[in-house]
């Protein structure tokens, strides 16, 4: 939950390449970028023989320092771009940095960390995407990495960053039918992963119905596992008699799907998963789609509660941002004073453990800032 020790380095390179630069300079971004994913693809293989990483390398920190320059870069140039871009760049150049003076510190198992880790959230990035393209080189990034006999859930995370979705869901799905625990299944990643997927990406809700299907023990169900599994067929094969995917009216039907906000928490709810699937998915593309600040302000509202419940990752979480875009948009709604609330909320639950709250003094400072815009506001 505490967004500063939070990574998202590979997460944030695969998004800003997904979903490219909306100015004058869409064309030079995915250049620039490609230079980031160029570093990358040839540090994450080499994580994977600690005989050679656990032990200083010239070349690695070679290859270290021009992603810290190249993120540099990659800040600088898209920082007329947009507030996605240049809180994604911030994030990228930071990471990098921090991976570059790690490891001139030795402290080489804190870089694999960063390195490898943060790929477990790039698929809710990518399914925020309209383009399919994939950086160039990713044949030969996956390559290097099968060749280091990575697990088959690794592997997919991978090919999932490269855009290869179908080789992806391919292995999810193997992997899903092997599991002998319904319970395991239904609360791993994999799942997830894999219906993020099928429904962003493919806009399928036939696949994971008939995974269901298949997954599902001969004994009767019971218990929690019977609730959650019911309520996921039930909300699947809802959304494809409505057709919830191609609604023209996505605000509505995302409002509808999540029910009463009031009753959605932090903690994870796995019950009501594919209907905030289906939600986020029709939100993410209405925040691409739309010009109007209150249709704005209060999609990114309803991204901020619910996006926490869709993310497989404890490195990456945008609930903060997503509520404070829902606040300075349109900072004299209603819309915005419960997004304040909500805001407030959540970094204190962040920064909140057994020895007390401690928020740190500029997020202090940012909250305070928010606070006098929304006082300041005029009532829309």
């Amino acid at each position: 939950m505490n967004t500063a020790t939070k990574r998202i380095l590979f997460t944030t390179v695969l998004c800003i390449l997904t979903l490219g630069a909306s100015s004058k300079d869409k064309k030079s971004t995915p250049a620039i970028m490609q230079k980031v994913f160029g570093d990358i693809s040839e540090l994450i293989p080499k994580t994977y023989n600690d005989k050679e990483f656990l032990k200083y390398s010239k070349e690695t920190e070679k290859q270290l320092k021009s992603l810290s320059v190249n993120a540099q870069s990659v800040e600088s140039h898209i920082a007329n771009i947009g507030d996605l871009y240049g809180y994604a760049a911030s994030r990228l150049k930071e990471d990098a940095n921090e991976a570059y003076a790690l490891y001139k510190r030795k402290k080489y198992n804190q870089v694999k960390f960063i390195l490898r880790h943060i790929t477990e959230d790039c698929i809710a990035c990518h399914s925020k995407a309209s383009s399919p393209r994939s950086a160039a080189g990713v044949k030969s990034f996956i390559a290097k990495l099968e060749k280091t006999g990575i697990a088959p859930l690794e592997l997919a995370h991978y090919l999932t960053a490269a855009r290869q979705f179908k080789r992806a869901r391919n292995i999810y799905e193997a992997e899903l039918k092997k599991s002998k625990s319904l319970q395991k299944t239904l609360d791993s990643d994999a799942m997830l992963n894999y219906l993020l997927i099928n429904i962003r990406i493919f806009k399928d809700l036939i696949r994971p119905l008939a995974l269901l299907k298949i997954i599902k023990p001969k004994k009767a169900l019971s218990g929690q596992n019977k609730d959650i599994y019911n309520t996921w067929v039930k909300d699947l094969k809802a959304a494809q008699k409505h057709n919830y995917l191609n609604s023209k009216n996505k605000l509505v039907t995302a409002e509808k799907i999540i029910g009463n906000e009031n009753d959605l928490v932090v903690a994870s709810d796995k019950k009501h998963l594919i209907n905030y699937i289906i939600a986020s998915t029709l939100l993410n593309q209405l925040s691409t789609q739309s010009q109007d600040p209150k249709v704005l302000n209060k999609s990114y509202y309803l991204l901020g509660l619910i996006v926490e419940q869709v993310e497989s990752s404890l490195f990456v979480s945008e609930t903060d941002y997503y509520l404070e875009k829902s606040i300075t948009l349109d900072p004299g709604s209603k819309v915005s004073k419960k997004a304040l609330q909500r805001l407030k909320d959540y970094v204190e639950f962040g920064y909140s453990g057994s020895s007390g709250t401690h928020i740190p003094d500029a997020i202090q400072k940012r909250i305070k800032e928010l606070e006098e815009i929304v006082k300041n506001a005029k009532k829309t």
